[in-house]
């Protein structure tokens, strides 16, 4: 913990530890304010909030070598060696761009705080600032910037905390794909999968062969319920479900004359944070093994009548 300042310092050197102090504050906030948008998924917002960490820490480094002259234990060393170990810091921040930067990041983000902390702790030592009494009016002052800067930190600490809990509400949905109009929930992409279509009171969709793929994003681990109402023109016809690892297979042994829904289908499984995928193949379609659409060359498996995805709290036994 650095030592501090009082009347008894110099005054160059109490508002030299001052400007100094106050711009490490300002990069260990940004640190965290960047810690925090990577845990909230705000990559775009992120990578922005790296930039100025970097320049932050050019600029500390550069303050620290502002007066190196001044300083008799530091004769011989290099006259700007923190800004250019600042600027390697900065060039790491940048290079994430291509990587997932919600694994890589943080360590390079913890990385430049411990450096910051040190650098600052030995600017310090090299001018005897250990050696100057505390006064009350020194920790007057020293106390006015940490309170300010907690209630920033504070304040920015709770905008992410509403921010989380709205990501969270966004991945509690129930969408079914087979209805005409249905919204897409946020992060959510459906291949294999043709457009739902309409007949009068009657509504469905496609699944073409050999898959349906979906995947989507949730910000916190919940159960994923999907429910299937399905027209199999195919005897013998297997729909086996995969959601992110766990498998269900049901075979519907006999066909259905159109526009008759012949099953009823229920699946469970374990949705994480972060990308979810769930895959519904199929052993047979239109073309590969039977051709009962002959002038369509479409590879239709099965017509789905309701096809709903519905998230909610986990059970013990979702997924099993």
């Amino acid at each position: 913990m650095h030592p501090l300042l009082t009347l008894f310092a110099p005054p160059e050197l109490r508002q030299g530890y001052l400007e100094r102090q106050k711009t490490l504050e300002s990069l260990l906030n940004a640190a965290s304010e960047l810690q925090a948008l990577l845990d909230c998924d705000e990559l775009d917002q992120a990578t922005i909030k790296a930039v100025e960490l970097g320049e932050l820490g050019i600029t500390f480094g550069a303050r620290l070598d502002a007066d190196h002259g001044q300083a008799p234990h530091l004769v011989g060393m290099g006259n700007n060696k923190h800004e250019l170990e600042a600027r390697t810091f900065a060039q790491r921040l940048l290079n994430h761009h291509d990587d997932n930067i919600r694994l890589s990041m943080p360590e390079t983000i913890s990385t430049l705080k411990l450096w910051a902390r040190q650098a600052l702790r030995a600017w310090t030592t090299a001018r005897h600032l250990n050696s100057y009494r505390m006064r009350a009016l020194a920790v007057y002052l020293v106390g006015i910037v940490l309170v300010a800067g907690i209630y920033f930190a504070v304040d920015s600490a709770v905008s992410l905390h509403f921010k989380k809990i709205e990501l969270e509400r966004q991945s509690q949905f129930t969408v079914d794909l087979a209805s005409p109009g249905h919204i897409l929930p946020p992060h959510f992409k459906v291949g294999g999968l043709l457009p739902p279509e309409r007949d009068g009171a009657l509504h469905w969709c496609w699944g073409l062969g050999p898959k349906t793929l979906i995947a989507f994003v949730l910000h916190k681990p919940l159960e994923v319920t999907v429910s299937c109402t399905i027209h199999n023109p195919i005897a013998g016809q297997t729909v086996t479900f995969n959601g992110n690892g766990a498998l269900q297979s049901f075979t519907i042994e006999h066909p259905a004359p159109w526009p008759q829904a012949n099953s009823e289908l229920t699946f469970t499984f374990k949705g994480v944070q972060g990308l979810n995928t769930l895959s519904i193949a199929y052993a047979d379609w239109n073309y590969k093994s039977i051709v009962f659409a002959p002038d369509d060359p479409n590879q239709y498996a099965v017509a789905f009548k309701r096809l709903e995805l519905t998230t909610h709290k986990l059970t013990p036994n979702a997924g099993k």
